[in-house]
């Protein structure tokens, strides 16, 4: 299920020239504006891959915390990577190949897209989600 928050609205200075100034990175903005990041949730084909009911309980919870700070723009759950079709039409290639990029135990089960104030606080909220959901959760910015 796709949620978004229409409140939010992207850092007015991440397009900028002081944009450039800081090598691409937004969470070295001096405006104090927030950051967005993505959290993977990481599976693992060896553990069940959809969430059982506590841990919905629990994702709920942290998805209306969040929500109810403005910092959710995206939660969203992603089918099992067999079911993946990868295209490739780089220089007209014209390749469709049914399964994921890359096949490994370890997968992207779901995502969210936050806004946080710092690198350190997407962190302790990567921990808080990384609990809610018993998967592991990999923290990136978001350019």
């Amino acid at each position: 299920m796709l949620v978004q928050s229409p409140s939010l609205r992207p850092c007015a200075h991440r397009n900028s020239d002081y944009g450039m100034l800081t090598g691409g990175r937004p969470d070295l903005c001096r405006y104090s504006c927030s950051v967005r990041f993505l959290f993977a949730v990481i599976a693992n084909r060896n553990q069940a891959v959809t969430a059982n009911l506590d841990e919905m309980t629990a994702i709920n919870s942290f998805n209306e915390k969040i929500e109810a700070a403005g910092q959710r723009i995206l939660a969203v759950g992603l089918q099992d990577p067999s079911s993946a079709v990868v295209f490739d039409n780089r220089s007209g290639a014209g390749i469709r190949v049914n399964g994921p990029i890359v096949d490994a135990d370890d997968f992207m089960a779901g995502l969210w897209v936050i806004e946080a104030p710092s690198e350190i606080a997407a962190h302790q909220l990567a921990e808080e989600a990384s609990r809610a959901c018993n998967r592991r959760i990999e923290v990136r910015v978001i350019l």
